[in-house]
């Protein structure tokens, strides 16, 4: 499967979401996708793990100075954090993942164009799958909640294009979105747990 039929797929897909939940079930479905978001940080934490074992020889391999401009930031004040009406903190929460998922579903595809390594494909391909059902759980809380959902042409998909980048260069972006990705799930955890709360 090519990435832009990955893309579309993924675009029909998100569109045919669910009808919108009924009040008593909001508080079931940020239960549910609190435990998903949970489930998909330890893949995350296990497939960083095994790249950095397999692409840099080293399980141990940090270096917090490299960033990506196409990725979203999970940095928040507190404050701001707070501050956030909930139908904001959900389309965030949404967008961002849409930019988080298609990097990981281009590194999929590249991964699979190299010497394969069955654990990182598995890995990549399952937090792929799952960062789908998180975003069309998000689309549908949206919508209950009587708000317009993020269009997913928001996201840019410029980083498919074919890359002459070196492999060396191309490694170190894959750690920087397994990276940022489990940071960034760490604050969708707490946006849910906090929906909870309030429904």
């Amino acid at each position: 499967m090519n990435a832009a039929f990955t893309l579309i797929f993924f675009s029909l897909g998100t569109l045919a979401s669910a009808a919108p939940l009924g009040g008593s079930d909001l508080h079931r479905s940020f239960s549910k996708s609190a435990t998903l978001t949970r489930k998909v940080q330890r893949d995350v934490q296990e497939l960083l793990t095994k790249y950095k074992e397999v692409r840099f020889g080293a399980p141990s391999f940090e270096d917090n100075t490299l960033f990506l401009g196409s990725l979203p930031s999970g940095q928040m004040t507190y404050t701001r954090w707070l501050d956030m009406q909930d139908t904001e903190r959900l389309r965030l929460d949404c967008k961002d993942l849409q930019a988080f998922w298609i990097h990981v579903d281009s590194r999929h595809l590249q991964e699979l164009s190299k010497p394969l390594v069955p654990t990182l494909v598995r890995l990549m391909e399952t937090i792929s799958l799952d960062l789908r059902d998180l975003i069309s759980q998000l689309r549908t809380q949206i919508r209950t909640l009587n708000t317009t959902v993020p269009d997913p042409s928001d996201v840019s998909y410029s980083l498919l294009a074919p890359s002459t980048e070196s492999d060396w260069i191309s490694n170190l972006k894959g750690y920087i979105i397994f990276r940022d990705l489990e940071t960034y799930l760490n604050k969708v955890i707490r946006d849910f747990l906090l929906l909870k709360t309030k429904y």
